[in-house]
């Protein structure tokens, strides 16, 4: 395999944007050299743990919530609309991420209720659910 020289496959002078050359290896008045020395810094994401205080009765409602782990043909969206349609429009379903949701009831003992009536729909819906807690 015969190798083509430098020389033929980069020219001497460098090109301007406009298509101009130039013979002092100068582009826009930038040359190689300054524009790698002066390259952009790289910044690299750092992981900082970040606190945030809960609203007083957050942590109170969630007691009473459920997380469930999707059956893996649901979605959150779908098990929100079986609800509507089956005219259980009290329960929100919110994503927890992955195949986790989070379920839940603004009407003291309404969820409960609910997975004992249903609970055919819910296993259909869910393989498992469990308490929520802080470390769910």
């Amino acid at each position: 395999m015969a190798v083509t020289p430098v020389a033929e496959v980069l020219p001497a002078r460098a090109l301007h944007n406009s298509g101009e050359a130039s013979s002092h290896g100068v582009v826009d008045g930038v040359s190689f050299a300054s524009a790698v020395v002066a390259a952009p810094t790289i910044r690299v994401p750092v992981m900082v743990e970040l606190v945030v205080d809960v609203l007083a009765g957050t942590l109170e409602d969630l007691s009473t919530s459920v997380v469930g782990l999707l059956q893996p043909h649901m979605s959150v969206q779908t098990v929100q609309e079986q609800l509507l349609i089956i005219e259980i429009p009290n329960i929100k379903v919110t994503s927890l991420g992955g195949n986790q949701a989070l379920i839940s009831s603004p009407i003291n003992g309404f969820l409960k209720e609910s997975l004992l009536v249903i609970r055919d729909w819910w296993l259909s819906w869910f393989k498992g659910l469990t308490r929520w807690s802080e470390e769910s």
